[in-house]
């Protein structure tokens, strides 16, 4: 995953060519094919990006009850000189909790997000925490025959801890 990937280029709209420039996202699917979706109930995912740290997460739901955590913090290049940046968080050490559904395109959605950390890297003995709360800002919905895809942008709130470096998120 390239949570703070730099982005230059140019891109045209109608027509219309403009030099661009700044940060952008990429990750490679996690190993997970188009079936995934369809054999699951459907998963989560997202990327909560600070100034100096950040976790990239998804839950992968078999039902409403079950699924598989992901995580991964990783700490900016300056931020951290001759340390580790990625840490692989064990899944039993994540917890996240969708809160405050609503009712959308006929189906019940969260608008809320708990996302809470407390491991410790094994081969360092360095601990790794996170608490986390996301307020939604905004929800896409997008479907695709029979499967219904919302894409949301939120606000989150909490602190991320690697070590004795800490970051607070304020809305970010």
């Amino acid at each position: 995953a390239l949570p703070k990937a730099k982005v230059t280029g140019k891109i045209t709209i109608n027509g219309q060519t403009m030099e661009v420039k700044g940060i952008g996202y990429h990750d490679h699917n996690w190993g997970y094919t188009p079936i995934t979706a369809v054999e699951n109930l459907g998963w989560y995912w997202g990327r909560i990006m600070g100034d100096s740290m950040n976790i990239t997460w998804s839950k992968t739901m078999q039902t409403n009850k079950k699924g598989d955590l992901l995580a991964i913090i990783n700490q900016d290049k300056n931020s951290t000189p001759n340390k580790r940046r990625f840490h692989n968080i064990n899944p039993a050490f994540i917890s996240f909790s969708p809160k405050k559904f609503i009712r959308n395109h006929r189906k019940y959605i969260p608008t809320e997000f708990d996302l809470q950390i407390a491991d410790t890297i094994s081969d360092s003995n360095i601990p790794v925490n996170a608490n986390i709360h996301v307020n939604t800002t905004d929800i896409h919905h997008t479907r695709i025959f029979t499967i219904h895809y919302w894409r949301y942008h939120g606000k989150a709130t909490g602190k991320i801890s690697v070590g004795s470096e800490t970051e607070t998120l304020d809305e970010k």
